[in-house]
């Protein structure tokens, strides 16, 4: 979206043939907010995608450990019977040797190289198993860990889904308000709508203003009072007020006419108890049409102030950054 608003930005600059500094300052302006939202946006989405990547992959190592663990529970309950059964085999040759004390030497011998043999090997067996209880208590904490950080990452993505799904219900409910608050204007004054996370308040030009004049009439009053009473109690709006108008008479009429009319409208608001740092005026002259100059109907349309509702990104780049 937002390469795609600069260039049509710049076609309008390259078909005007001049550009004032006020008009490249106010489209770099454009430009720098767009892409800073959208980077935001993807960062948030990208975020998301690895924290489930992530997830999944724990869950599977998680799995492989458990198993693993069992395995060695196992081998070593087969190695406690293997030395129980060793246990009783060396008592039952030491019942022989007793019974044996008037044999022969060579005899006695043999048994005694049998019984070294049978204690090396229980040696062997008991040394094993101290080993494979080390590598089970190793695993079974990686076992804790691995589950510990599972944790934390359904935590970190419940948290961004709430704050995601928060986010989505100010707005509808924002928007809904605003509806509730201008129902008494016709559609062809004014307009609600959301897009792209946006709520765009379009206001035509014949309800605020007299032709090329930016002083505002007693109906523009009325809506703009009616709409700055409901955000004036939004504490994460940032708001920008857009002044557009058509093509009739030279591009630096109509761009410093669009930016008066959008500094006019933020002074009303303002005064209704907007915060001053959360509102900003644009001028956009007729660089930003939504309908062709080339009919009545469409000029019409084309003259507007748009007030755009953008939800402050705060409390989601802020996890971003813990999650970093």
């Amino acid at each position: 979206m937002t390469k795609s608003i600069l260039f049509v930005l710049l076609l309008a600059i390259v078909g005007s043939g001049c550009v004032t500094k006020k008009k490249y300052d106010d489209l770099s302006f454009r430009k720098d907010h767009l892409e800073k939202e959208y980077q935001a946006l993807l960062k948030v989405r990208d975020e998301k995608r690895d924290l489930e990547r992530q997830l999944q992959a724990t869950e599977i190592a998680l799995e492989e450990a458990n198993k693993a663990g069992q395995q060695q529970k196992e081998y070593a309950i087969s190695l406690e019977k293997d030395r129980d059964q060793i246990n009783e085999r060396i008592d039952e040759l030491i019942r022989q040797n007793q019974a044996l004390l008037s044999a022969s030497a060579n005899e006695k011998q043999s048994l005694v190289e049998e019984i070294l043999a049978k204690e090396e090997q229980l040696r062997r067996k008991e040394t094993a198993q101290d080993s494979l209880a080390r590598a089970l208590s190793d695993r079974e904490r990686q076992s804790a860990s691995l589950a510990a950080s599972l944790a934390e990452k359904e935590a970190r993505i419940n948290e961004l889904d709430q704050l995601v799904r928060e986010r989505e219900n100010a707005l509808k409910s924002l928007r809904e308000g605003l509806l509730n608050a201008l129902k008494g204007f016709t559609a062809a004054d004014l307009t609600v709508r959301e897009e792209n996370g946006r709520i765009y308040v379009s206001l035509s030009q014949n309800l605020l203003f007299s032709v090329g004049s930016d002083k505002l009439a007693p109906k523009g009053v009325e809506a703009l009072k009616q709409l700055g009473g409901v955000l004036k109690d939004q504490e994460d709006l940032q708001i920008l007020v857009e002044g557009h108008t058509d093509t009739d008479g030279s591009s630096d009429l109509n761009w410093d006419l669009s930016l008066s009319r959008a500094a006019t409208v933020v002074k009303l608001l303002t005064k209704e108890g907007l915060d001053p740092t959360t509102v900003t005026a644009a001028g956009r002259g007729f660089y930003l049409p939504v309908a062709s100059n080339d009919t009545a109907e469409g000029k019409s349309a084309n003259r507007r102030v748009e007030i755009i509702l953008v939800p402050r990104l705060e409390k989601i780049m802020e996890l971003i950054g813990r999650n970093e």
